[in-house]
Parts: structure tokens; C-alpha cells; sequence
């Protein structure tokens, strides 16, 4: 994608003065954003924010703060390249308590962008918006509300409900992710204040130093095995339910499969259940939560991402990077990054058989598995480096900003 570097609307003359740094003038002319984040995870969205505000630490044109909800990795990572965090643990505090220590971190602060990651975040920006006298809000759609979440508790529907309402008659500028979900909120906004924006890697961070082989064996899996894997929250949405369906559909074909699962959540016991009742605790590795995922991922031959719905996963970004194919479900916006057959497999069921089948056409042709890797890293490397991704989002901030001066709302 060709940049087109937009010039900051409020910018004034440098004048040197006694008195007067050229520095400051750098300085104020600067966009001042706040990204408001949970963090309470290291997820999807946790790791573009992190990808992002990384990436917008090296733009002159943005001066960088963050409200993280809970102190984790997320915090940590922010703070490791320079962006002022300030966490506002919202355990045990009602949302008027929230709003009242966000409010005190943005004093004095000048802040001209709220950007928020999620619906709880993007109420308490419009709340902070309101309360701090900060113009703009601009919101990032990771992906659609978890289908059976809605329903879960009334506070929980109301929120999302509200959520939806404030996207509709407020002035926020609403970020997608992908042209699937673009279209949705184009229904729910006015279309002129929704960007798609897909996601993007940090090609200098998505590395291992380790070979397949090498990766395979810290995980104490033999080293001439052909894996499948996954790494995702362990929610519903992500079907690894289907997952392990599919696995053994691949057991009792592939004698050298062995299957890896990755990442945290609430399903961990019912899973642990399923393995033994399909009999796959020889073959699975239930890995939890890690530290060091590119690291699992180079053990990997395929991803296989089996979920009901998704945006542009991170962790299927960072698979093509590292040389991981990837077999998906054809949901979301995975077909606007994957191309059948071109830089990795859809499957259009949720038929375990099916997709078992392309899994095993992978694993039968080793030519077809490494025309579709190259192919893949030569797509993100084209399209979706986080540097890119950077530049557009300082565009969209410039000219957000640029409109309130011209009087477009």
C-alpha cells in the first residue's frame, strides 16, 4: 500500500525566539493519543495493540500514553519502548471509580485522541471524552462480541448494547480489522467514520531461533513428527472441540501426528476431559499459556485455526511469517489474508473429515507445504508489516483531526 504522509492540521510556525527550543515546537505540534486497553490477557488484541503502539513509537508525529486495565504483559510491553502507561486496576472498583482515576491520569495531559480496544474501553473513552474535554475517539473492531456472550448476565447485555448505541451517535471513527467486519459496523455507523484496517506483524520481533526439529524437541514431541497445532484462548469460540475431532481423524491415518494446543482460558478442564475420552493423551500436548508461542509455532507444520468467527488472528499472521502453513475454516476475514491453495488451505465446514482431509494433502505433498509457506511470508512481508499498518493509523489521526479544524464532523 502506497503512503501518503498527511500533514498535521494544527501544526504552527517554528519561530526561534530567546527562550524558545526547536525541540518544543517538535514537541507540541505532536498528536497527543491515549490507547485504553483490558491487558488483563495476552491475546489477539493485546498483541496489535502491542504490535501497534510499538510501531507508533517511532513516529515523530504522535506523542504516546496508555490506560491498561490490568497490570500484565501488555503494561510491560508498552513500557519497554517508551509509551507512558498508567493502570487503573479495575478489580473490585464500580465504573464511576474507574473513570475518576482514568480522569486524573489525563489531566494536564492535552490529550487529543482517545483510541480504545474494546467494548468496555470504549465506554469508559466516551465517559473520559466527556469528563477530560478530549475531541476525538477512535475505536479499534478486533472482532464480533462472542455470540453466546450477550446473553450470559443482563450487565453484560446492556453493556454491549450501549456499546453498540455510542458507535452509532457518537463521532467515533471505528477501526476494522478486516472487510467482514467493516461491513457489519457500516450497518451500526454512519460508513464514512469506518476504516478497514487489517492486522499487522512486527517482522522484527515474529522470529525463532530454533529449527522445527529443535522446536519440537524442548516440547518433548519427536523430532521427525508431523504436528498439527493451535494456539488460542480456550473459549468456545475457537472450537477446539473440533480441533481434537479433527485430530484424531488424523491419528488414525498419520501414525507420526502429534497435536499441540496453546493458550489459556476457561475451558481447560473440559478439554483435558476430551483428550482422554478420544483417546489422544499419547498424542496432545496441552501446553497452556506461553511465554514463548513463536517458539511453539516453529514446532508446527500446519496452524489449524477451527473457530466459528475471527477477525485477522495475530497468531495466523505470525504463522506465515514463520514458515507455519495454515489450514483454516473459511470464516471472517481470514479469506481477505489466506488464498486457497496460493499461501495456505480454507476449508468452507466444520466437518472435522474435511478438514482432517486438507491437513493430510499437506502432509502428503512436502512440495505443495513449502510453495504455500513461501508464498505466505512473501505476503505479509508485501502487505501487513507493522510499519505500514503504523503509517496509515498516523493518516487516519491526522486527518480525524484535520476535520474538527475544517468543521466536518
Amino acid at each position: 500500500m502506497h503512503s501518503v504522509v498527511l500533514n498535521y492540521p494544527n501544526k504552527q510556525r517554528t519561530e526561534f525566539r530567546a527562550g524558545f527550543s526547536p525541540r518544543e515546537s517538535v514537541e507540541d505540534s505532536r498528536i497527543s493519543i491515549c490507547h485504553v486497553s483490558e491487558g488483563s490477557a495476552w491475546a489477539g488484541a493485546e498483541v496489535q495493540v502491542a504490535t501497534l503502539l510499538r510501531a507508533l513509537s517511532k513516529c515523530p508525529e504522535v506523542a504516546l500514553h496508555a490506560i491498561v486495565l490490568h497490570e500484565g504483559r501488555l503494561a510491560h510491553e508498552l513500557r519497554s519502548f517508551g509509551v507512558t502507561v498508567q493502570v487503573i486496576s479495575e478489580q473490585q472498583k464500580s465504573f464511576p471509580r474507574v473513570i475518576s482515576e482514568c480522569s486524573e491520569f489525563l489531566k494536564s495531559r492535552n490529550i487529543q485522541i482517545l483510541h480504545s480496544h474494546n467494548y468496555k474501553e470504549n465506554l469508559i473513552a466516551l465517559s473520559l471524552s466527556h469528563l477530560c474535554n478530549v475531541p476525538h475517539l477512535v475505536r479499534t473492531q478486533h472482532g464480533h462480541p462472542e455470540p453466546y456472550s450477550a446473553v450470559r448476565n443482563m450487565k453484560h447485555w446492556c453493556v454491549l448494547v450501549a456499546d453498540r448505541l455510542a458507535a452509532k451517535y457518537t463521532a467515533a471513527h471505528i477501526v476494522s480489522v478486516s472487510s467482514d467486519l467493516g461491513e457489519y459496523w457500516k450497518k451500526h455507523a454512519h460508513p464514512r467514520n469506518v476504516t478497514v484496517l487489517r492486522n499487522a506483524v512486527d517482522l522484527e520481533r515474529v522470529s525463532s531461533t530454533f529449527s522445527p526439529a529443535e522446536a519440537r524437541g524442548r516440547l518433548g514431541i519427536p523430532r521427525d513428527s508431523f504436528v498439527v497445532g493451535i494456539a488460542a484462548r480456550l473459549e468456545g469460540i475457537k472450537r477446539h472441540d473440533l480441533f481434537l475431532a479433527t485430530s484424531k481423524y488424523l491419528a488414525e491415518r498419520i501414525p507420526k501426528s502429534r497435536f499441540v494446543l496453546a493458550g489459556g482460558g476457561r475451558q481447560k478442564e473440559s478439554l483435558q476431559r476430551l483428550i482422554v475420552e478420544s483417546g489422544l493423551q499419547e498424542r496432545v500436548a496441552l501446553l497452556g499459556e506461553r511465554n514463548d508461542v513463536y517458539d511453539v509455532l516453529r514446532a508446527m507444520d500446519i496452524l489449524l485455526i477451527c473457530s466459528d468467527h475471527e477477525g485477522i488472528p495475530m497468531v495466523m499472521l505470525e504463522a506465515m511469517v514463520l514458515g507455519v502453513t495454515v489450514v483454516s475454516r473459511k470464516v471472517g476475514g481470514i479469506p481477505e489474508v489466506i488464498r486457497n491453495g496460493v499461501n495456505g488451505i480454507l476449508v468452507s465446514s466444520d466437518c472435522p473429515e474435511d478438514l482432517g482431509r486438507a491437513c493430510a494433502s499437506i502432509f502428503r505433498q512436502p512440495g505443495l507445504q513449502a510453495s504455500l509457506t513461501q508464498a505466505a511470508c512473501d505476503e505479509i512481508h508485501r502487505r501487513y508489516s507493522a510499519e505500514k499498518h503504523a503509517r496509515t493509523i498516523v493518516e487516519l489521526y491526522q486527518t480525524i483531526c484535520r476535520r474538527r479544524t475544517m468543521g466536518v464532523l
